[in-house]
């Protein structure tokens, strides 16, 4: 578990991977979950471009150094946010996606941040269940952040329900 696998900062090499990471991990999804219209989005290339040399996306690479898994973070409400974490299906069930997290925590820790947060679907075994078994709690509505709380106005105008979606933090220090 996690033995074939090493965590690194993503180089602009890396970047071509994300999208095919990013599509691949979607139809673990149910359509309901994820509805068509959004399926299939991948992150743009310049926000990619800007967060790996901004060193804010790490890659989870096999023994020969290709790409299997990411996972990249942006800043909302003034807290580092796990922006997104994808990891091939075929690679699942690895710990590759503990490892990521794992080195997204150890990142924001060093780098003084009291909190970091993410947004999930409450629903799914490896989403809020996954993060919650790792320290992270719901965070509640009255505690939920204006760029937060607009990032889940956008998802549930995209077709999302919002029903099905939690808002986590995790307390770092």
């Amino acid at each position: 578990m996690g033995a074939s696998y090493r965590i690194v900062p993503a180089s602009a090499a890396h970047i071509a991977a994300i999208p095919a990471i990013e599509q691949a991990a979607a139809t673990l999804f149910s359509e309901e979950d994820l509805p068509a219209g959004i399926r299939y989005r991948v992150t743009d290339a310049e926000t990619l471009r800007d967060a790996q040399r901004d060193g804010r996306i790490w890659m989870a690479v096999d023994r020969s150094g290709v790409p299997v898994g990411f996972s990249i973070v942006t800043f909302m409400d003034g807290n580092p946010h796990l922006d997104e974490m994808d990891v091939l299906p075929s690679h699942g069930r690895n710990g590759i996606g503990s490892m990521l997290l794992q080195r997204v925590v150890e990142t924001a820790k060093a780098d003084g941040y009291d909190v970091l947060t993410l947004v999930t679907f409450r629903h799914i075994p490896w989403n809020a269940p996954f993060y919650a078994r790792r320290g992270f709690e719901a965070l509640p509505g009255e505690k939920i952040g204006s760029e937060i709380r607009a990032l889940l106005a956008e998802e549930q105008a995209a077709g999302i329900d919002a029903e099905n979606r939690q808002a986590m933090i995790l307390r770092l220090q």
